[in-house]
């Protein structure tokens, strides 16, 4: 087992400080670097390249190894040292997607990105060399990336107001646009089980007027976002746990956001009066 090789990673994307996306289901793919410097650890933000067809296809006689990510955006890859006569040295990181992470949006073909060439620390074990690492790419490059295929993304959480915090699952977030003609429906999403969301939608959701497509207005160049949430009581009938008025889309830190915006929002849990004192969402705001 002494050329036996174990490369297990994560990958994500950095939507903001608070927020990271999870790759899941995407190709990793492992080669033997031609870099002619090598640095002991990878730098993503130096290492960053998009691979053209070309440039992908003649890296194939350095392949080591593929795997593709589970949904926590983890994989192993192992590969025998012996068939490539690999003995440690540097190699290069290519992710390959065919649809973006987090969204049901498909790619028309297949992109490839370099995102690490290093040289991996590799630790010996009676099973063979083993290695572990994290690769998280920059707000500003994932950001940019999802831009350029026209995404915009809504990152968030849905907490309790009262202390001590804890987050809220099973609910509905609806996003809105303060427009100066109609307010527009940006989309909905889903809170799973740590109160998080991502909402994903186009620009096409805020620059719609009844005139569209001839006439578009949008005085900013991103929306004026605020937030409606929605749940069930005990008896499973609908309440709105937040509502916020349009007018917050116009403060400081929703108007005109990015295409990468993070988000908190909390509601409160209340006790409905009556003989059993049966607890239940209520709105706030």
């Amino acid at each position: 087992m002494r050329n036996s090789y174990h490369f297990s990673s994560r990958f994500a994307g950095r939507i903001c400080k608070e927020c990271l996306l999870q790759f899941p289901a995407i190709e990793i793919t492992l080669y033997r670097s031609g870099e002619k410097e090598c640095p002991d650890a990878p730098n993503i933000r130096q290492a960053f390249k998009q691979l053209s067809d070309k440039e992908y296809a003649s890296m194939q006689p350095a392949l080591l190894g593929s795997g593709i990510t589970d949904e926590a955006g983890k994989t192993t890859i192992a590969f025998d040292g012996n068939k490539s006569d690999y003995q440690g040295e540097c190699i290069e990181v290519v992710i390959t997607l065919n649809h973006l992470p987090g969204s049901d949006t498909k790619l028309e073909s297949p992109e490839h990105f370099r995102i690490a060439y290093y040289k991996p620390d590799w630790t010996l074990t009676d099973s063979g060399a083993m290695h572990l690492a994290d690769f998280v790419l920059p707000a500003a490059l994932w950001c940019a990336y999802l831009k350029k295929h026209g995404i915009w993304l809504i990152c968030g959480q849905v907490l309790t107001c009262s202390q001590p915090q804890a987050p809220v699952g099973g609910v509905t977030v609806k996003a809105f646009d303060v427009d100066w003609i109609q307010d527009d429906e940006l989309g909905t999403a889903v809170t799973d089980a740590n109160g998080r969301f991502y909402l994903y939608y186009d620009s096409s959701k805020f620059n719609r007027t009844p005139f569209s497509p001839f006439i578009n207005i949008e005085w900013t160049g991103g929306p004026d976002v605020y937030f409606r949430i929605e749940g069930t009581d005990t008896d499973g009938n609908p309440v709105t746990l937040l509502d916020e008025p349009g007018s917050r889309g116009r403060a400081a830190d929703r108007e005109n956001v990015g295409n990468c915006f993070c988000v908190e929002l909390c509601v409160d849990l209340v006790t409905k009066p009556g003989p059993y004192d049966v607890p239940m969402w209520t709105h706030i705001g």
